[in-house]
């Protein structure tokens, strides 16, 4: 039927053929062109149906693909919220319509004290009314610039809810219409509160570091990986020939600078600039205009992002210093040369005095010597035996009077005797020889030595002495006699000298400084002082060795006492009331392998102390202590020599103040002071050892053994 074939073409666009057929099969003939009219209606009407099938086919489906859009945008949208109220910064939109914001982020009430609510209800102006007044203008006029592009960033301190100003930057959209109306603005707020006072700070440095280094007498330059110049202060200049302007920007190959020169800087650029590490050297240069300098320079590395970018070269200018280390070399080198000479010829004097010393001990073993005194109030006199000896008197007679005496003197010699006699009366003792005559006529020639006694009123009321019969080696001795005069006057003569060519060298050196403000004070002139007082503390030794008896030991004692006298009065501390306090043991005598050292050592010791110990303090005290700890026993020869053996002796030598003390960083075995450093250098030779102690000041302790003579 029509509703069957209806049927199949609504079901389907195209039915099966062998079905219509059969359908068609069924209809009458007569009727078919009515049917073929109807076919033709039901056709496009199946048609039609087939077309909106489909449009219902799609229209479901895009129904579908818009709720999935909008589930997306949904949660696009949750996601978006989500960021921007959990971000540091603050996200906005304003209806510039209306005047009110669409949207503010809760992370505004942190930046601002404000909540969001609150600030959304703000107005235009009031919002410029918490922008500080210095800086409404600048962001006016740039709202009205933004307006115009599209676009603006704002720079701005924001005064808070509790009154506190924050830096804030603004970086916003305004939206238009097609009319070029605006309609919205949004955009981003960013507390830059800490950026600022870090570029402020930044500036800060950055100009200490200019007013530094553009007044700063050594060279100042930084320089790129190209080791082209990016900056150079003024002091630049002289040196490279070139003005500031001149040298930035360019390697030093374009500044004209030696092959050899520039080979050796890039070197070290290159160092640091792989390493990231520091390098410091001198280096010899020749400027344009001929002139020699010599520099100390320090590359230190400027990192940014973890890698070196630039270097920071800082060159000191030490050509007068190495003027003067030439000059010193060569007054050394002169000085040793003098030393030499000096030391060959007091080895002569020395050797040539010990063969003297030799004759002089063997005729002393020939002496006799007599002692006497006389009382000069009561003219009575005390002789001993070996008086009576010498003058070939008999020892049971009386010893004589004065001009009983007198009557045993050569005449030639009784006026010369007489008058130091006198001499002596009045305070002045003598030591002369003169010729007597014995009793059996005989002529001998005796040495006389004397001393004057006095009352508690200083009056002189006894004289006595000792007398030596020096007949048979008086020939002999006037020559011994001259020589030792000689020798005495020799030594005396050549080490005054020898520390006076000392002296006068570092005087002369010292002087060309004293003028220099730069140098008057400074560790050269220090290094001058420290040398004098190395030489004086020799000088002292000599100088006690000569007016002692002894010629080959020193009595350590006084020395020592003196010493620290004399650097109390080199180093005056001003108003500083510096006390010295002494424990020494006495009769304690050094050879000069022993003195010379102990005499340096307590000489830098002492200095040290006046130097350090008491800076900013009005009073103190220094100790020196020297005492034996154990004496050296001796024992006799088994073979039965007169010789004696005897074990050292072992000293001790403490110097100590109460003063501030040295750093907790200094450390005894590797020390930085050429003072400490001599010091370690003379106990090591002493073989002694060295104790630091810091309680309550510093103390230096030595301890060292010492062979001492019974």
């Amino acid at each position: 039927t029509a509703y069957e074939i209806a049927s199949c073409l609504v079901g389907s666009e195209m039915c099966i053929r062998d079905r219509y057929i059969a359908v068609l099969e069924n209809v009458p003939r007569l009727s078919r062109e009515a049917v073929d009219t109807g076919m033709t209606f039901f056709m496009k009407l199946a048609h039609m149906f087939s077309q909106l099938s489909y449009s219902n086919i799609k229209l479901a489906q895009s129904l579908s693909e818009r709720d999935s859009l909008v589930d997306a945008l949904r949660e696009s949208e949750e996601r978006f919220r989500s960021v921007l109220e959990n971000s540091l910064d603050v996200a906005y939109r304003r209806n510039l319509q209306t005047g009110c914001y669409d949207y503010m982020s809760p992370v505004v009430e942190q930046i601002t004290g404000f909540s969001a609510q609150k600030m959304s209800a703000m107005s235009i102006n009031e919002v410029l009314d918490h922008v500080h007044p210095d800086d409404r203008p600048q962001v006016t006029a740039e709202l009205v610039q933004a307006f115009e592009t599209g676009h603006g960033t704002l720079e701005y301190r924001f005064k808070r809810k509790d009154g506190k100003y924050r830096w804030l930057a603004d970086h916003f959209t305004v939206i238009k219409d097609q009319n070029d109306i605006p309609l919205f603005s949004g955009g981003i707020i960013r507390d830059i509160t800490r950026q600022k006072q870090a570029e402020e700070a930044l500036i800060r440095s950055e100009n200490k570091f200019r007013t530094l280094a553009e007044n700063s007498p050594d060279v100042i330059s930084r320089l790129d990986r190209q080791n082209r110049h990016m900056y150079v202060n003024p002091a630049a200049a002289e040196p490279y020939g070139h003005s500031p302007e001149e040298i930035v920007g360019k390697t030093n190959s374009e500044l004209g600078m030696d092959p050899e020169n520039v080979k050796f800087w890039e070197g070290h650029y290159e160092n640091v600039f792989t390493t990231g590490k520091p390098e410091t050297m001198e280096f010899h240069y020749k400027s344009p205009q001929g002139k020699e300098y010599y520099f100390n320079t320090r590359i230190v590395p400027e990192f940014i992002g973890g890698e070196v970018s630039s270097v920071l070269a800082i060159s000191r200018d030490i050509t007068d210093e190495k003027e003067v280390e030439a000059k010193l070399k060569e007054a050394y080198e002169n000085l040793e040369k003098l030393v030499e000479e000096r030391t060959t010829q007091l080895e002569n004097a020395y050797n040539s005095l010990k063969e003297s010393e030799k004759g002089l001990a063997e005729a002393q073993k020939m002496a006799h010597i007599g002692n006497w005194y006389w009382d000069i109030a009561t003219d009575k006199t005390y002789w001993s035996e070996e008086m009576y000896s010498i003058f070939g008197r008999d020892p049971r007679e009386l010893a004589p009077s004065y001009n009983e005496y007198l009557s045993y003197i050569h005449p030639d010699d009784r006026d010369y005797f007489d008058n130091a006699t006198m001499k002596a009366v009045n305070g002045k003792p003598y030591s002369i020889d003169h010729r007597i005559i014995l009793a059996n006529g005989e002529e001998r020639t005796v040495h006389i030595q004397s001393e004057v006694m006095y009352n508690e009123e200083n009056i002189p009321i006894q004289i006595k002495g000792i007398v030596q019969d020096i007949t048979e080696r008086k020939k002999a001795e006037k020559a011994l006699v001259n020589l030792e005069i000689a020798r005495k006057k020799e030594i005396h003569h050549r080490i005054k000298n020898n520390l006076q060519v000392i002296s006068s060298l570092l005087d002369l050196q010292a002087e060309k400084f004293n003028n220099r403000k730069c140098v008057k004070d400074s560790e050269i002139m220090e290094a001058f002082r420290e040398s004098q007082n190395r030489v004086l503390s020799m000088a002292l030794i000599h100088e006690e060795l000569h007016e002692g008896r002894e010629i080959d030991k020193l009595k350590f004692s006084p020395y020592l006492e003196k010493l620290a006298e004399n650097l109390f009065k080199t180093y005056s501390l001003g108003n500083a009331d510096i006390s010295l306090s002494l424990d020494l043991e006495e009769n304690v005598f050094f050879d000069m392998d022993i003195a010379v050292p102990l005499g340096i050592i307590i000489n830098e010791l002492i200095s040290n102390s006046l130097k350090h110990a008491f800076v900013d303090r009005d009073r103190g005290e220094i100790r020196i202590k020297l005492y034996r700890e154990k004496t050296g026993e001796c024992i006799k020869n088994r073979a039965g020599s007169k010789k004696e053996e005897c074990k050292p002796t072992s000293f001790v030598l403490a110097v100590s103040d109460d003063g501030i003390g040295v750093p907790e960083s200094f450390d005894l075995k590797n020390p930085d002071r050429l003072g400490i450093q001599l010091v370690i250098a003379l106990v090591d030779q002493l073989e002694g050892e060295l104790e630091l102690k810091r309680n309550s000041g510093t103390e230096f302790i030595i301890r060292f053994k010492v062979e001492e003579k019974q």
